[in-house]
């Protein structure tokens, strides 16, 4: 059932591209490349529109994309010290990125320091 007058439109969401270039500095004794391994999985389950989100349930529609979360999420795991930059679609300044559906992963840069 419907009004009169209803229109149902569906159509498919629209992807913001997302670039991250991020520095970090790993823990001593640790391998750089599981680090790697380990940010590069985490970041991108953070961006999967299903599984992904804050409180990975899946990403809302429309909530922007926040450095802060990113810097937070990334210094959380194992083997991480701290980041030293973080590059938001080659920004280093940008703190929230508008997102108008979705986000989209494109590119990730992960470079360790030191």
């Amino acid at each position: 059932r419907k009004l009169v007058g209803t229109r149902i439109v569906v159509r498919p969401p629209r992807y913001t591209d997302i670039t991250l270039k991020v520095l970090l500095v790993t823990r001593p004794n640790t391998l750089k490349s599981e680090v790697i391994d380990t940010v590069t999985a985490a970041i991108t389950g953070f961006f999967n529109p299903l599984i992904g989100g804050r409180d990975r349930s899946g990403w809302p529609f429309g909530r922007p994309v926040s450095a802060y979360e990113l810097y937070y999420l990334i210094e959380a795991l194992a083997g991480v010290d701290h980041v030293e930059g973080l590059e938001i679609n080659a920004d280093p300044q940008a703190r929230e990125v508008p997102i108008e559906d979705l986000p989209s992963l494109r590119s990730l840069t992960i470079t360790p320091v030191n």
